[in-house]
């Protein structure tokens, strides 16, 4: 028997999930964190030995650029 859960989506996201969320590549974000892009990156936390960016924080990354008409 399989169960299926409806579980709302994560708050927080890998690296990975983080660049697709946003368009980027992980490459990007990896060189942001350290500081080695023109442009900074959206903020992030680091839990222990692991990076995590908020959906929010990301949209705010992607909302500081305005669009180009």
């Amino acid at each position: 028997m399989t169960s299926h859960h409806n579980y709302p989506p994560a708050r927080g996201l890998n690296t990975a999930a983080s660049a697709n969320y946003i368009g980027f590549s992980e490459a990007f974000l990896r060189k942001a964190r350290r500081g080695k892009t023109q442009a900074s990156g959206p903020k992030y936390r680091r839990i222990g030995n692991r990076v995590v960016y908020l959906r929010e924080d990301l949209d705010a990354f992607l909302d500081q650029y305005d669009a180009k008409s």
